[in-house]
């Protein structure tokens, strides 16, 4: 079996099930900056990974200077639905004949897009350019 394949539906499947405080690794960061164990992450405790506090008040929907488990489940469903559109954009706009695949011409007026061919069938569907998009943001921290 293809190990592209294996690869590819493993990161889909996170992608589809890694809610925020349900990952891992972000259950254990919680985990880690609830000093005072209350299931919710203050403005203090938050301060101690940057990214997080400067996105604080976008999470904090209640503004109780709290972030509980629902409230950061909603911020990162929000957030996934954001990047869904914008890969759908992004796809959209390389898909000149709008057949719903890269193929052909638009793969070549663009080169760089064949190393998105995880099954090397010459064309490139939704799904790959999604995987493609996903590995990358991971490489760049996002």
């Amino acid at each position: 079996m293809d190990t592209r394949f294996l690869v590819a539906a493993a990161a889909a499947l996170s992608l589809v099930t890694g809610a925020a405080f349900a990952h891992p690794d972000r259950g254990a960061i919680a985990k880690r900056l609830d000093s005072n164990r209350d299931q919710r992450i203050s403005r203090e405790e938050a301060a101690l990974v940057p990214r997080l506090a400067q996105q604080f008040p976008l999470i904090d929907r209640s503004g109780d200077g709290l972030i509980d488990r629902d409230e950061f489940k909603a911020y990162a469903e929000q957030r996934r639905a954001l990047r869904e559109e914008a890969l759908d954009r992004r796809f959209a706009l390389l898909d000149a004949d709008r057949d719903g695949v890269l193929s052909g011409a638009e793969i070549e007026a663009r080169p760089r897009l064949a190393r998105l061919d995880g099954n090397d069938d010459g064309r490139i569907e939704r799904a790959e350019f999604t995987l493609a998009r996903w590995f990358q943001a991971r490489r760049c921290g996002r």
